[in-house]
């Protein structure tokens, strides 16, 4: 049988790998005493999240609604335009014979001729997408986001 070998793995499944830095002892030892590789791992995203300066947008049918500094922000914004928008479709639903002057309100500055016309939308545009963008503008990642 095979032996467990101890110490830091050369390279984890998630594309990490070790990495050896020559220090100062007392710089060794600080690190140590607040937090290790745990310390400096906080410290390198911290600087490379300032380099990058993200911007998340969250869209809806491709107009741009709101942007934001976090991911977080952006998906609890995203979920609160997702309500609003099936609220509407319940008030469109629930109307009856007045269905179609309910729709004809709008929501989020779409307008609608009809129910119907809405209801197109809710079917084939009413998707709400979260686009990541780094400071010069290029779009980095896009992802609809369908259950929240």
């Amino acid at each position: 049988m095979r032996e467990k070998k101890s110490g830091a793995p050369r390279k984890t499944p998630e594309g990490g790998m070790r990495v050896t830095f020559y220090l100062p002892k007392e710089m060794a030892r600080w690190i140590r005493d607040n937090g290790g590789s745990s310390w400096i791992r906080n410290k390198v995203y911290e600087a490379m999240k300032e380099e990058n300066k993200m911007t998340f947008k969250v869209l809806i049918d491709g107009n741009t609604f709101d942007s934001f500094g976090s991911v977080k922000e952006a998906k609890e914004y995203a979920k609160k335009l997702n309500s609003q928008i099936w609220a509407f479709a319940d008030r469109v639903n629930a109307a009856g014979e007045n269905e179609n002057e309910i729709a004809k309100r709008g929501i989020l500055g779409f307008q609608f001729a009809n129910a119907k016309e809405f209801r197109h939308w809710m079917d084939e545009n009413a998707y709400i997408e979260i686009e990541e963008e780094s400071e010069d503008g290029e779009s980095i990642k896009k992802e609809m986001w369908e259950d929240f």
